[in-house]
């Protein structure tokens, strides 16, 4: 391991503040905020999945499976084997399961609308707890509120679809709970009357994020970056629909976000063969990363009950592309699913005040989808977390640009007195357009680095690398013995 990264002293950082007008940070571990909900940390795995060994690694790692996954809900039948083209097994319901159980991943099952019953449902329900498995939430069908997927629906029949599967759910004793798929705001009258006709019956809108789904040449990986501001807006306006149309209900009606990600630029699968070699892809690299690293803290601090990123393995959306039909290099992780991993392993237990100032910021028009942000983004974005003791301080910082925008961070630590040496884990990029494919270099250029930092005290200058995402771990010092 690398010596310790310096941090200055309290004197020369305050100097070198004042000089430079760095950001600063400053982090308040006696007040609380929100919980942390791992299942924030959760994917979509769908039945394509090949099950490869670094499939099934990130697979066990993820706290929440939502399967089968996005459109394959209407292809998929829990006890029928479903063909593959290929001639590969993918991940069927017992593989499914078993990575389930070996990861301790409570399930978010999706019905098969177009084919399936209710009572299949309510049968694949026993059998997944008939395992040992947790099901906290069940959707019926996907999105349902388009006219492109298979199982659409006018607000009334989808409430009776909703109805009919309650019903035979709830001969098999206490019920999941049930996430209302709802539409962007250009779905808005679809989106409330299917509210007003299952406000009793659900206990969660599930929205689909996806703020920039622009095409190479068109996209901007600034843009891509910029896509975590709008997370706040979009709870704040779910919410206010539950407010507005099932008053009653405002307390027990929460939010998922059932599918999300952060860019669209590669071409489709089919032109896949012939994607141009070295070209970067937003999707595939650092420009992702950055904004699942914010995103993820805002989907904590806005209280979404759980995430299901887009998706575990898949040729354009998947942390790890291919699927069955696909092989793929194994050592290949998208960028992305690097920042989730920082989450995973760097989080304590409750989320604890931030406040930045003198942080700088650059602007952008959008939207670039329903969900796009326009507006001044920050290029420093920071989040805190304890341990359930106190004795852990985890810190999750975003530097949204170069080093010249924001060289360093003044840290200041309210009720914390740190050890003087912290771990740290960081995925930099020397540009947002960094990326582990498609452009003649290591699979593994863009990896988890690990070090540790120099902490003089409760107040410190913290360097930051270019367009990272980095984990800080502190532990609180042991109070000196009395001699």
């Amino acid at each position: 391991m690398a010596p310790p990264r310096m941090a200055l002293s309290l004197a020369a950082a305050l100097l070198a503040a004042e000089a430079r007008g760095l950001p600063r940070l400053v982090v308040d571990t006696e007040r609380v905020v929100a919980p942390v909900r791992r299942e924030v940390f959760g994917g979509n795995l769908e039945y394509i999945t090949a099950p490869s060994p670094e499939a099934r690694r990130l697979t066990e790692a993820l706290p929440l499976l939502r399967f089968p996954g996005g459109d394959a809900d209407a292809d998929f039948l829990w006890d029928r084997e479903t063909p593959s083209p290929c001639g590969r097994r993918g991940t069927d319901w017992p593989l499914a399961a078993e990575l389930a159980a070996r990861g301790g991943a409570a399930l978010f099952l999706e019905s098969n609308l177009p084919r399936g019953t209710p009572r299949g449902f309510a049968a694949w329900v026993a059998d997944a707890r008939s395992r040992g498995l947790r099901v906290p939430w069940v959707q019926v069908g996907n999105e349902v509120w388009g006219s492109w997927d298979r199982g659409f629906r006018s607000p009334a029949q989808y409430a009776r679809d909703v109805r009919a599967h309650a019903l035979a759910l709830r001969a098999l004793g206490p019920m999941p709970a049930f996430a209302l798929p709802v539409g962007t705001a250009e779905e808005e009258p679809w989106n409330r009357e299917a509210l007003r006709l299952t406000a009793d019956m659900v206990g969660a809108l599930d929205y689909h994020f996806y703020p920039n789904h622009h095409e190479r040449p068109r996209v901007r990986p600034e843009e891509v970056i910029a896509g975590a501001e709008a997370i706040a807006p979009l709870l704040a306006r779910l919410r206010a629909m539950v407010r507005e149309v099932a008053p009653a209900r405002q307390g027990a009606i929460g939010v998922l976000i059932g599918e999300w990600d952060g860019a669209a630029d590669p071409p489709p699968r089919s032109q896949a063969a012939a994607l141009p070699a070295g070209v970067p892809y937003a999707q595939w690299s650092m420009a992702n990363a950055l904004f699942y690293g914010a995103a993820l803290g805002e989907f904590l601090l806005g209280g979404v009950l759980g995430a299901t990123f887009y998706e575990v393995q898949g040729y354009r959306f998947g942390a790890l592309p291919g699927d069955r039909c696909m092989p793929s290099d194994g050592r290949v992780l998208r960028p992305k699913v690097l920042a989730l991993e920082l989450w995973l392993n760097h989080t304590g237990q409750h989320m604890v005040s931030t406040n930045m100032v003198d942080v700088p910021s650059y602007m952008v028009d959008g939207p670039t989808d329903w969900d796009g942000y326009a507006g001044p983004v920050p290029y420093v974005r920071a989040y805190a977390s304890v341990s359930e003791d106190r004795q852990g301080l985890y810190l999750m910082v975003v530097q949204r640009g170069p080093r010249s925008v924001a060289p360093a961070l003044e840290v200041e630590l309210r009720g914390f007195d740190p050890e003087p040496v912290a771990r740290e884990w960081a995925v930099a990029g020397a540009s947002p357009w960094d990326t582990n494919e498609n452009v003649g270099g290591p699979p593994e250029a863009v990896r988890v680095q690990e070090g540790e930092v120099r902490v003089p005290g409760r107040r410190f200058l913290y360097g930051l690398r270019p367009w990272s995402v980095t984990a800080l771990e502190l532990r609180r010092a042991r109070p000196r013995r009395a001699p």
